[in-house]
């Protein structure tokens, strides 16, 4: 009978352990699925890239400005690690700005690149999250000034494809 308790109590610690462990796996909110527009008079529209699956801003038409895209934040309340995915693109280095609730907890910009669409990945920080709280992400056109095009250069459209979260776990 005590072997019997003994193996029980073993089983539940096991447990308890494994749950911990997937409760502090890094997951992504994905920017093609998980994030939607928002309007304000600051920010041009962005359009859904499905080929990479990302987000973009149509560079045509809005050079050198920020569209802005919100995600209602759903899992437990804790502590997280934040990085954005962006794309690499040879045209221009895109700069990203990440808000938690209204607040600005990171900007980063692209790196100069030779390879389009190669993952870039920015560490923006460890915040304080609970359901319910807004992220959102500024990201913009920007021209490099190296490719020609027509009477002007090519910019990069800001492509990105999420976020990846990580809880901070003890």
């Amino acid at each position: 009978m005590k072997k019997l308790k003994l193996l029980f109590i073993i089983s539940l610690m096991v447990l308890h352990v494994r749950a911990q462990e997937s409760d502090c796996a890094p997951f992504i909110i994905s920017a093609f699925e998980d994030f939607n527009a928002v309007e304000k008079k600051d920010h041009v529209p962005f359009y859904k890239e499905k080929r990479h699956k990302a987000l973009a801003v149509n560079a045509a038409e809005y050079k050198s400005q920020f569209a802005l895209a919100s995600h209602i934040f759903k899992k437990e309340k804790g502590k997280y690690d934040i990085a954005i995915n962006t794309f690499s693109e040879t045209d221009g280095e895109c700069t990203y700005k990440v808000f938690v609730k209204e607040k600005l907890v990171s900007k980063v910009q692209n790196k100069p690149t030779n390879e389009d669409y190669a993952v870039q990945t920015f560490d923006c920080g460890t915040v304080q999250l609970k359901p319910g709280d807004t992220i959102r992400v500024a990201f913009n056109t920007h021209t490099n000034g190296k490719i020609p095009e027509g009477e002007t250069t090519a910019y990069a459209r800001g492509r990105w494809t999420g976020l990846k979260i990580t809880p901070v776990c003890k």
